[in-house]
């Protein structure tokens, strides 16, 4: 048996979440520096993830539910997905109460940064997910299973070089030359992706 490992934002979305909340918001000129910073890992994702969470942390939840319901699922991987929740995880960067209108539609389980709303109604973040330690967990959780991590940035080179088999995903974004040297190989295409992943579950 295999498990799948899926980063979120623009693997099995089309686009970034952050990104259009500050669209929305107006403060999409800023945060298109710091997600540049962490696609290419010119940043530490910690730092770079925390930078773009105090810049809209102020942004009222409906904003964000708002961003998130109409950010797009790729069809193919979202449909893989649906089909094999219990063989299929998310482990995201992003803050869980920000992408639950996401993963709430894909029903499998999600890893992801830890915020929780103040007596304000404002989030403050408590965590940071690191996807190093996410593979670890299921390493000892599912010592005899395979583990195949699918994600297009830095930050998901720490889960590809835990993983048994790793694929750079450009679909949306070009990975960095980092990222595809940490894979074991690199797919553009949602479709093309979901046969190979049908592949490696039947080995």
């Amino acid at each position: 048996m295999a498990i799948f490992v899926f980063d979120l934002d623009s693997t099995v979305t089309r686009a970034e979440l952050l990104p259009e909340i500050a669209r929305i918001a107006g403060m999409d000129v800023d945060m298109a520096r710091l997600t540049q910073q962490a696609l290419d890992g010119t940043a530490p994702f910690a730092v770079s993830f925390r930078q773009r969470f105090d810049l809209l942390r102020h942004v009222g939840m409906e904003t964000v539910r708002q961003a998130a319901e109409g950010i797009e699922v790729d069809e193919y991987i979202g449909g893989f997905i649906r089909e094999r929740p219990g063989q299929c995880i998310i482990a995201t960067g992003n803050a869980d109460l920000w992408v639950k209108p996401i993963t709430d539609k894909l029903g499998c389980r999600v890893f992801a940064s830890h915020a929780e709303l103040d007596e304000h109604g404002v989030p403050r973040l408590l965590s940071v997910l690191h996807k190093g330690d996410v593979l670890r967990a299921l390493r000892s959780e599912l010592p005899e299973t395979k583990i195949i991590a699918i994600g297009d940035s830095a930050n998901d080179i720490p889960m590809f070089e835990l993983a048994d088999y790793a694929i750079a995903y450009g679909g949306v974004n070009t990975p960095t030359a980092a990222v595809r040297e940490a894979a074991d190989e690199q797919i553009d295409d949602g479709g093309r992706l979901v046969t190979r992943l049908l592949e490696l579950c039947g080995r």
